[in-house]
């Protein structure tokens, strides 16, 4: 079966810090493995054999090691912390994906078209299934290496598996909630939701934010490239919006929308808010004046009062 959509971002690890990093043609770090495109989205039938692949580059200017790996993928939370380890009913196509060659070396600036195959059981269940490819980068050369004691890993990246089973499948979901605080001591304004499935196959919601200002509602902020997030089945997400460039004083109106594609229903929630940002101290000097004021008039009403 064809793949739906893909996301066709690629993301660098550099050695040291195993994190997403844009890199120059003339800033190569000296190793870093990176991969093309980050996720898959496939829809499989029991039964089926299905083959992908995926792009895996060394950007850096020294060989590499690159191993290749299969994990189930899940989250923790409804932050969505990643967990790589544990085995549920919607991670078994971890143990169905396979990778031929699943360990090679790159040149520096080399490339290589890594195939894996998919064999979903015959009596596989319908409804989502996850998992996550991962291309770890190993000293180059790991591969000869015959003491048994293994290779260190000095940094790995994944390619996330978002996949459908045909047959039993439920969509069901809701925007449970959306905050945004009225006062802030300091930015950035930040608002976010919760999102509920309640089904057994994923779906997605997108997340935007506006922030105007108080007088003149002329738009200051919005997040031009809509946040859109997958949302795991049984599973609650929490996604927080920033307006970073806020400054320390402030009023506005802040707009957060929410909006989930499940099937065929399109469910869609806004809030809006007035929202002030505030200095601590500056709130503290206000209660203290506001304090004196009243003092003042105690004091007055007192005196009055004793003639």
């Amino acid at each position: 079966m064809k793949i739906l959509h893909v996301m066709a971002l690629s993301a660098f690890a550099v050695l040291g810090l195993g994190a997403s990093a844009q890199v120059y043609a003339d800033e190569r770090p000296l190793n870093g493995v990176s991969i093309s495109p980050t996720s898959a989205e496939l829809r499989l039938d029991a039964g089926e054999k299905y083959t992908g692949s995926l792009k895996v580059w060394n950007p850096g200017t020294e060989g590499i090691t690159v191993q290749m790996s299969v994990s189930p993928y899940s989250v923790t939370d409804e932050t969505y912390n990643s967990d790589f380890e544990t085995e549920t009913s919607r991670t078994a196509i971890s143990k169905w994906i396979s990778i031929p060659d699943d360990r090679f070396q790159l040149d520096g600036g080399e490339s290589k078209e890594v195939t894996y195959v998919v064999w979903v059981p015959k009596d596989a269940p319908g409804g989502g299934q996850y998992a996550s490819i991962f291309a770890s980068m190993l000293p180059y050369d790991a591969i000869d290496i015959q003491d048994g004691t293994g290779a260190q890993v000095v940094s790995r990246i994944s390619y996330k598996v978002y996949a459908q089973v045909s047959g039993d499948t439920i969509l069901s979901g809701k925007i449970s909630k959306i905050s945004i605080p009225t006062f802030y001591f300091n930015p950035p304004i930040a608002s976010n939701d919760i999102v509920e499935n309640n089904g057994n196959v994923d779906f997605k919601a997108k997340h935007t934010i506006t922030v105007k200002s108080f007088f003149g509602d002329k738009v200051v902020y919005t997040n031009a490239n809509e946040l859109e997030n997958i949302i795991l089945p049984e599973k609650a997400r929490k996604t927080e919006l920033k307006w970073e460039g806020a400054p320390a004083l402030g009023i506005f109106k802040v707009t957060h929308e929410v909006t989930a594609t499940i099937g065929d229903n399109i469910d869609t929630e806004t809030l809006t808010k007035t929202v002030i940002i505030i200095p601590l101290f500056l709130v503290v000097i206000i209660l203290i004046v506001l304090a004196l004021i009243v003092l003042k008039i105690v004091l007055v009403v007192k005196k009055r009062t004793a003639r």
